[in-house]
């Protein structure tokens, strides 16, 4: 089946980047164009997207996490680096300074309210979502470590 709709009796084109004549539908559909298909076959066309990525990895990772952060927890990037600047760059549990850690902070929040609470290293984080955000179980588990053997 042919990818391309505007012209459907269009069987070959060449690619701009190898120059080989290759069938229309090993290229991807692109409305826009007069023939209804990329400029580039499918393989070259992934190949310069697989050569931007390698390039770009770091830019991609900013981007992805500010998309994140937004998407899930509803803040910008700038409100992040705000309530991170306020914590003096520290988890807000246990004080553990960002420059002693290997991965960002993450963002703590309230799973019933989405309110966000702060920013925790992934230990903190993790051992409040263990214990359910529950104060009672907080409470369980700080007689527990009081107790003498």
């Amino acid at each position: 089946m042919s990818r391309n709709f505007l012209y459907p009796d269009i069987e070959t084109k060449q690619c701009r980047c190898c120059l080989k004549l290759k069938p229309i539908n090993e290229f991807y559909p692109a409305k826009q164009n007069v023939d209804g298909v990329k400029s580039y076959c499918d393989k070259c066309c992934n190949s310069k997207v697989g050569t931007w990525r390698e390039k770009n990895r770091i830019k991609i990772k900013e981007y992805n996490f500010r998309a994140k952060i937004k998407r899930n927890y509803g803040i910008t990037y700038e409100q992040y680096e705000e309530i991170l600047k306020s914590q003096d760059f520290s988890c807000s549990i246990c004080k553990v300074h960002i420059s002693k850690l290997n991965r960002r902070l993450h963002v703590d929040h309230n799973h019933s309210t989405g309110k966000v609470r702060g920013l925790l290293c992934g230990c903190c984080n993790t051992a409040i979502g263990q214990l359910k955000e529950n104060i009672h179980n907080f409470t369980n588990a700080i007689s527990y470590l009081k107790k003498e053997d």
